[in-house]
C-alpha cells in the first residue's frame, strides 16, 4: 500500500526529532521545518583537523564549566558533559578554528567520556606516554 505524501512528511518530521532532539541553534540547517545542527564526527587526521601524535595531556584552564560537544560546532552540546578547571584531559587532534577532541577519565569513578572542547581552555601539559 503506497504511502501518502502526509504521511511520509509525517514520519520524516518524527525521525528528524529523534535523531536530533535538542540540537538547534542559529546557523542550524532547516530540515521540513525542524532546526537541526550537523553534529557527526568529523574526520581527524586530515588538513583542517590533524592528528596529535602521540597525543596532549592537557589541564582545564579559566573558570566554569567546560562543556563538551558531540562534533566541533557549538549546537552540538552534550547535555551534562562537561568537565571543569584543573581536570585532566587527552586531546587527540586540534581543528583550525578552535576546537579539540578530547577523552576524560574520572580518576575517582573511572568513567570517561570524550568529545569536543574550546581548545582556548586547555593548556598542554605534555605528552601521554612520553
Amino acid at each position: 500500500m503506497p504511502r501518502t505524501l502526509a504521511k511520509t512528511r509525517t514520519l520524516a518530521k518524527k525521525r528528524v526529532q529523534q535523531d536530533h532532539a535538542g540540537q538547534s541553534g542559529p546557523g542550524c540547517p532547516r530540515l521540513l521545518g525542524i532546526a537541526f545542527a550537523d553534529c557527526r564526527e568529523p574526520e581527524t587526521g586530515t588538513r583542517n583537523i590533524p592528528v596529535f601524535s602521540p597525543p596532549l595531556s592537557a589541564v582545564v584552564i579559566g573558570a566554569g564549566r567546560l562543556q563538551f560537544y558531540s562534533a566541533p560546532n557549538p549546537s552540538c552540546a552534550m547535555t551534562g558533559v562537561f568537565v571543569i578547571p584543573k581536570d585532566e584531559v587527552i586531546a587527540y587532534a586540534r581543528s583550525n578554528d578552535g576546537w579539540s577532541s578530547v577523552m576524560y577519565s574520572n580518576p575517582k569513578t573511572g568513567n570517561h567520556g570524550s568529545g569536543w572542547v574550546k581548545s582556548s581552555r586547555l593548556k598542554a601539559t605534555g605528552t601521554v606516554g612520553h
